[in-house]
């Protein structure tokens, strides 16, 4: 019985070390978790269940902080990879029509068209890589 509450009064206590602007909170959790398992009077067991409640709402917050992060993270590798897909396609094309103009006439324009369809296919792909807004 003495084990989970000293494992909660550690994790409840581990769980604000990394915040920059900690809430002053009117006993510390070791504190309240030493006094509960030694059987010391005054401590209730409401204010243990309230601070349960309150860990858990930060680390929920955390978690969806977390999400969000991953969530803009992600938009923008997928907007870079949209970025450089478009621009290695512009390359391209440029590439192939300049060297299309040192072909014959009929064979330019067949080489332009070509050129103008595979950039076209090149930025459909591209836009499959574009993130949604």
């Amino acid at each position: 019985m003495k084990t989970p509450l000293v494992v909660l009064a550690i994790g409840l206590t581990a769980t604000g070390c990394h915040r920059p602007d900690p809430q002053p909170e009117p006993r510390s959790a070791l504190r309240i978790a030493s006094a509960y398992v030694s059987g010391e009077h005054g401590i209730d067991r409401h204010e243990i269940a309230s601070m349960r409640e309150r860990v858990t709402k930060r680390a929920a917050l955390e978690r969806e902080k977390l999400a969000e992060d991953k969530r803009v993270a992600d938009q923008v590798a997928a907007q870079g990879a949209y970025d450089v897909a478009v621009a290695k396609a512009n390359g391209e094309y440029k590439t192939t029509v300049e060297s299309c103009t040192i072909l014959a006439s009929k064979a330019q324009r067949n080489c332009r068209a070509r050129a103008d369809e595979e950039l076209h296919i090149a930025k459909a792909q591209a836009e499959e890589l574009k993130p949604s807004s």
